[in-house]
């Protein structure tokens, strides 16, 4: 009985944990480390003359899957002890104390939730691109990984399939291109048998020598464009990040009920449906350069044809929960490999992932006309700049005062909304109206005595940036939304998000902090700053992915709301707090269902072995990028799953132990030696510190030590810590024309 052995287990665990730890050591030193290890077991080995049975017993021990045993007779000095992963044991605990407290599992059909009750109906992780954020689009029978961005800006969901020739396939994204071919669900759209799903769009050639195929497009003001054909396949967001998730090629017309945690990465195939996507034929500029393979269509409106309305179709997202939720957190750098960096939840939001001193969401006003038609709109109420010492969160340091080392600007409301706001996660950077500039400028200069210049470089002394204001936006908000939650007699003071004092005639407006972390960019290898806070726009303003991260923002689309709360959007840390894997533990089994689905999934690794690692831009925002584009992206052993088999030529501790044979009784007796190359190592990180080349030295998300192996790219940063953004238009420029009055 494995629940007899769990203390037995987690000692083992223990021991095992160590032995890693002094892995790791070695690995840093690999090219030395490993030929003298190897050299050290095979004398061992020749030496050592175990009988079977114990090969026998040490390959249980090693499997975690033999019963206890002490026979005697055969190996009195070897037991086998079935090691309990952490994430289960985690789990356990974590429902033994729900079951003794009475807890409850509830769900609400409107995004409001207690501590331990939770709307969403599905929780996929976000990760960093170099400037937006996407998330893992599987497609196909068997599943094939697209990556696309996130874009609450647009409609179409696209990536590139088998015939893009010059696509940004290999050199740029991450991903091959999908394969009709190897999907067995698979169906191309005809004109003639099924009809165009995208009619307002998609055309049909004219000429009877040409492809039945129903053909559409999107074109941008920045010139970039990509054209596909109409398909349709079995897909699903989120889950594992290198395995795909059996899913039945029947996919249910309806979501089903189900006791699966929604932040458990096996409920994404719970939200398997037949997608109607485009088959990219075509992508120029920015679409062949970024990061991400396609882009994910997640605007507001009834087209029918954006990601969230065909869940809704297919029966996946109710009416009464007509809710998503993006939550961008900030990393330093990105990886091919991934780099998590977030949440997107469907059916509601996940309250796990905000700030303690968030729980509860506040939300804009549903009667504000504050944007366009077919986008996400939010009615801006005033502009504030706050003093840095009253720190970076909408919840001033100054208890009892929110006032203190606040200036408004003289900008009034109906300037604030020219042309509208929309909030488009598909731009990196945030763009204002120009009628907000001159006032920003000045004050701004009165505070710091600094000229804000957007879209140009400064310098700036440590002190200078320091002594930079937070930016607070009030929006308007829905006072009987608040009242509705926390009742009637509800005090705006004491809830976090809400103006209260800041503004005693509109206490219940929300207020969004923009800290100098996320709107001012840093670059290293130029010890430059530049805004990603952009005062030039003529038409609409757009709240873009610099401004929400570092928000939870929920897109109501049945009640024409957004909701905000400040968030540490850290999906691998509430994975770990609720005893769940990391979707990058590609060997957890992580529900119920997966252990009855067998081992179905499809490694990235194994079915494309020779994809290139070269550095690519990303982002449909980006023409003027100062990373090096011909740098090869780094291999972080932190961020991949720990003892996983590698692509990239490193050693695997899990990879020898399986395979070994002699070997195995020589690691023993090598690891003794482990000094030895932990010695040499002292003295290779001495020389590295004493090196002369200026990228030796590794500053906050800047380039790492040449002599460190695992090079990683150098990404301008937000502040010295945040993520890196495009210095160019949002995805749809300056006449931001809806998708359905261009042409493909």
């Amino acid at each position: 009985d494995q629940e007899d052995l769990l203390e037995r287990s987690i000692f083992a665990q223990s021991q095992t944990s160590d032995v890693n730890m002094m892995m790791k050591l070695v690995l840093r030193m690999q090219h030395l480390a490993i030929p003298l290890l190897a050299a050290l077991a095979a004398v061992a080995a020749s030496s050592l003359d175990l009988p079977q049975h114990a090969k026998e017993a040490s390959q249980h021990a090693i499997d975690g899957s033999a019963a206890f045993s002490t026979d005697k007779q055969s190996a009195p000095s070897l037991i086998s002890i079935p090691l309990i992963p952490d994430h289960v044991h985690r789990r356990r605990l974590l429902a033994k104390h729900n079951d003794q407290e009475g807890h409850h599992r509830g769900r609400h059909l409107d995004g409001v939730a207690e501590a331990h009750e939770y709307s969403a109906d599905q929780v996929g992780a976000l990760y960093q691109g170099y400037g937006t954020h996407y998330v893992d689009l599987w497609c196909g029978t068997p599943p094939q990984r697209q990556t696309v961005i996130v874009d609450t800006g647009s409609r179409y969901t696209a990536f590139p399939c088998t015939g893009c020739d010059d696509c940004g396939v290999p050199k740029y994204h991450i991903d091959a291109l999908f394969e009709p071919k190897d999907s067995s669900t698979f169906h191309q759209t005809s004109c003639s048998e099924d009809g165009c799903t995208f009619a307002q769009r998609s055309t049909c050639p004219a000429s009877a020598d040409t492809l039945d195929q129903c053909l559409f497009g999107a074109a941008y003001a920045e010139k970039s464009r990509w054209e596909a054909y109409e398909a349709v396949d079995v897909c699903y967001i989120g889950g594992l990040h290198n395995n795909g998730l059996a899913v039945s090629s029947s996919v249910p017309t309806a979501l089903q009920p189900t006791d699966v945690d929604d932040l458990d990465p096996s409920s994404a195939k719970h939200m398997a449906i037949h997608l109607a996507f485009g088959c990219q034929t075509v992508a120029t500029r920015l679409f062949k350069t970024q990061l991400a393979d396609g882009i994910m269509g997640m605007a507001n409106g009834n087209k029918g044809a954006t990601y969230w309305e065909q869940l809704q179709r297919a029966g996946k997202m109710t009416d009464h929960k007509l809710q998503f939720a993006l939550c961008f957190a900030r990393k330093p750098s990105a990886h091919r490999e991934g780099t998590e960096a977030g949440a997107m939840t469907i059916g509601g939001s996940d309250p796990r992932l905000r700030n303690d001193d968030y729980k509860s969401m506040v939300y804009s006003s549903r009667a504000a006309d504050g944007g366009r038609a077919g986008y996400f709109s939010m009615r801006a109420r005033a502009v504030y700049l706050r003093e840095s010492a009253a720190g970076d969160s909408a919840i001033s340091k100054h208890v009892g005062d929110p006032t203190q080392g606040v200036y408004k600007l003289d900008v009034s409301e109906t300037k604030l909304n020219s042309g509208g706001i929309i909030v488009d996660s598909g731009t990196t950077l945030t763009f204002w109206h120009t009628n907000l500039q001159a006032s920003f400028r000045k004050k701004f200069k009165e505070m710091t005595g600094v000229t804000f210049i957007d879209g140009s470089p400064i310098k700036l002394t440590a002190q200078q940036y320091q002594s930079l204001p937070t930016i607070i936006f009030q929006f308007v908000g829905d006072a009987d939304a608040v009242k509705a939650m926390h009742g009637e007699s509800a005090d705006p003071n004491q809830i976090p998000g809400l103006a209260g004092d800041l503004d005693p005639d509109h206490p219940f407006d929300i207020i969004m902090a923009f800290p100098p972390s996320h709107y001012m960019e840093y670059y290293p290898k130029d010890d430059e700053y530049e805004s990603a806070f952009v005062l030039t726009r003529n038409t609409k303003s757009v709240v873009g992915a610099s401004m929400m991260m570092g928000h939870d923002i929920l897109f109501d689309i049945e009640n024409n709301r957004i909701g905000v709360a400040e968030s540490h959007c850290d999906l691998t840390r509430t994975l770990k707090d609720n005893g769940l894997p990391s979707v990058f533990d590609d060997d957890a089994t992580t529900s119920q269902q997966q252990q009855q689905s067998g081992n179905a999934s499809i490694k990235i690794e194994d079915e494309y072995p020779d994809k290139k690692k070269d550095k690519p831009n990303d982002g449909i925002d980006n023409t003027d990028k100062k990373a090096d584009h011909d740098q090869p992206a780094g291999n972080d052993p932190s961020s991949a799953p720990p003892n996983k088999k590698k692509t990239d030529g490193t050693f695997d501790l899990d990879d020898f132990m399986a395979n070994c044979d002699n070997t195995c009784k020589g690691i023993l007796i090598g690891l003794a030696a482990v000094f030895i190359p932990c010695f040499l190592c002292c003295l290779y990180r001495v020389y590295c510190s004493k090196s002369e080349n200026p990228y030796a030295q590794v500053g906050t998300g800047s380039v790492v030590a040449a002599c460190d192996p695992d090079e990683e790219i150098e990404l301008p940063q937000m502040g010295g810590n945040g993520f890196s953004s495009y210095r160019d238009q949002p995805i749809d420029d300056d006449d931001y024309i809806p998708d359905d009055e261009m042409n493909g």
